[in-house]
């Protein structure tokens, strides 16, 4: 026998379901935002512990470095932390579109352009690198895209707000200022000081004498505080970035 509910009843058995349907999509959300948050942190992560051994290889040849001339052992560990660095930049790339992924879950979130931008610029930093070490450009050229790469990190860490902490993002904002002052210094250099830096293939650095003079100076001091500043804290903002989404307590805080 068909019995006919009330129209209040059948309303009331219409919210419990979608209640109960919005609880289990939700359930969902939550863990699939945990695993994203996990991936994109040990991604980080992983950028962040090969960026400090490219970091020592670099600073192993500046200090081993005594002459204008380049030796083959300091260019042996000149080399070596551009292996390093392709493999910390090129591990950037997923993490970038984690991030894209993840503010959507966090708002404000990022744009697909902003996005772009920094997959671009990790791109052009590791193909550069790569023709660098070939001697087919000159071996600073990666330091332009760099400071592409360092506008997109100012960009992350101001829209973050729903995703990072606010000292992580202070920390941010000044890696990517230091990238963004490294990446001045070739095209000034290029311009103003060595114009054979431009040429390709790339010439050897002995054909030009050293340069003493004051934009010469003033460009590789912007170098020192710009290197101090962000490639120096880049691998140590990733990875502090990395152990931060890679914790689950943290992304359950912000989902309580």
């Amino acid at each position: 026998m068909y019995v006919r509910w009330p129209m209040a009843d059948r309303k009331r058995l219409h919210l419990r379901r979608w209640w109960q349907y919005g609880c289990v999509m939700e359930r969902q959300a939550f863990a699939s935002g945990v695993a994203s948050s996990r991936s994109t942190g040990w991604l980080a992560i992983a950028s962040g512990v090969i960026g400090i051994a490219a970091l020592a290889l670099l600073v192993t040849a500046v200090i081993t470095r005594t002459t204008w001339s380049i030796s083959s052992q300091v260019n042996l560990f000149f080399r070596a932390h551009d292996i390093g660095a392709v493999l910390q930049f090129l591990i950037l790339v997923p993490f970038a579109l984690g991030l894209w992924q993840l503010s959507r879950l966090h708002p404000p979130s990022l744009s697909r352009g902003t996005t772009l931008w920094g997959i671009s610029a990790i791109i052009l930093v590791v193909l550069l690198l790569v023709l660098g070490s070939s001697k087919v450009v000159n071996d600073m050229f990666y330091m332009l895209p760099q400071g592409l790469f360092g506008v997109w990190l100012i960009v992350v860490n101001m829209r973050l707000t729903g995703l990072m902490p606010k000292r992580l993002r202070f920390f941010g904002l000044i890696v990517g200022v230091g990238l963004v002052l490294v990446g001045t210094v070739f095209p000034g250099l290029a311009t103003l000081v060595y114009p054979n830096m431009l040429k390709i293939p790339a010439v050897p650095l002995d054909s030009d004498a050293f340069q003493n003079t004051a934009i010469n100076r003033a460009l590789h001091l912007v170098l020192a505080i710009g290197s101090i500043l962000g490639v120096v804290t880049l691998p140590i903002w990733t990875l502090l970035a990395g152990l931060t989404l890679s914790s689950k307590s943290y992304f359950s805080a912000k989902h309580p």
